[in-house]
């Protein structure tokens, strides 16, 4: 009898952290399984992760073009890290802005 094959979701650095047997599981768990891995991060990082313009933007339901104006008006944080294809918050400064400004609303 052969070991079941171990997959490893591709999750970019922390793909090995996140090694799965999903042979076992009914195929429609698996996407379930996989985006609840890919949203998971401990708690101690929570406070000190970096997201991008994408995440930035679900958070509050607005768009990435909205989060890109409001980031150049001087509204919303300024990027932690500014590369070419990889610009980066700190997601304590977006959710501090988004408690912010679900505030203001009110």
């Amino acid at each position: 009898m052969q070991p079941k094959p171990l997959r490893h979701l591709a999750l970019g650095p922390v793909s090995l952290a996140f090694a799965v047997m999903l042979d076992d599981v009914e195929p429609e768990m698996n996407e379930t399984i996989v985006r609840a891995a890919k949203d998971a991060a401990p708690a101690d990082l929570a406070a000190v992760a970096l997201i991008d313009a994408s995440r930035c933007a679900e958070a509050g339901g607005m768009s990435v073009a909205w989060w890109h104006r409001e980031v150049a008006a001087g509204r919303a944080p300024q990027p932690a890290v500014r590369r070419p294809r990889c610009t980066r918050w700190r997601a304590s400064a977006v959710v501090a802005f988004w408690r912010n400004f679900g505030e203001a609303a009110l």
